[in-house]
């Protein structure tokens, strides 16, 4: 449940800041860049996670990503996603087709002394900490919505414990899910530093897990639930 609550630690930290973001005044329609920029091409680190009461270990996975724009707001997404080492030890590379939309890239226009008309020692500390917070909040945000397809190389491994052992077992290859995604931005020029995080449905049922103790029986887990977590770079074009 640890990495349940992770997932909903960020989907509560996102929205705090997208709360945050919205107080703030953006730049006119004039300078929105989203008009300018329709394209880009990136790289990312991150991880995937079995949602499961087990403990399944997750995967490490390398993402190629780009995107096209057909307007300031609405957009695809798609690219290749390597991922090894899921449940224990299978690899899983997947390509996502993703609907996207994306907010246009906010510009801080604020008075802190307005804000805050303190003028002692304390006022302008305060201040600055407020100043650092907002400078820390992401510039863009984008949402992505659709499925992936791909495929996962056949996998079979026993363990034991004190407890008794374990069995995961891949023998499907084909793999489809449904995914939702949040990407979060800070905006360098046309650089853009990239975090990410998403939940993946598994149609396919790829992953049987089996828990056996030798008093109990065996009990059967088929994780359906991927949550994904990463970071990266793009460039915009």
């Amino acid at each position: 449940m640890s990495k349940v609550r992770i997932i909903v630690f960020c989907v509560f930290a996102v929205i705090t800041m997208i709360t945050a973001k919205a107080q703030i005044h953006t730049a006119p329609d004039s300078e929105n860049d989203n008009w300018r920029y329709f394209k880009d091409i990136g790289i990312e680190r991150g991880t995937f996670i079995p949602m499961s009461k087990f403990n399944l270990s997750s995967g490490n996975a390398l993402t190629i990503t780009g995107s096209y724009f057909y307007s300031d707001k609405w957009g695809f997404r798609s690219g290749v996603s390597f991922i090894d080492g899921l449940a224990g030890g299978a690899n899983y590379w997947r390509v996502p087709i993703l609907f996207a939309f994306r907010t246009r890239t906010f510009t801080a226009d604020y008075d802190l002394n307005d804000m805050y008309e303190d003028y002692s020692f304390s006022g302008s500390l305060t201040r600055g900490l407020i100043g650092f917070f907002f400078s820390l909040l992401p510039t863009r945000f984008e949402m992505n919505a659709g499925a992936s397809f791909g495929g996962i190389s056949p996998y079979h491994s026993k363990g034991y414990s004190s407890n008794g052992s374990h069995i995961t077992d891949i023998s499907r290859t084909f793999a489809s899910t449904l995914d939702a995604n949040m990407r979060i931005g800070f905006q360098f020029w046309r650089i853009c530093v990239n975090g990410n995080f998403g939940i993946s449905y598994l149609l396919t049922q790829n992953i049987n897990y089996y828990d056996i103790h030798p008093n109990l029986g065996e009990e059967k887990s088929n994780p359906s639930w991927l949550g994904n977590m990463g970071v990266g770079a793009s460039f915009r074009f």
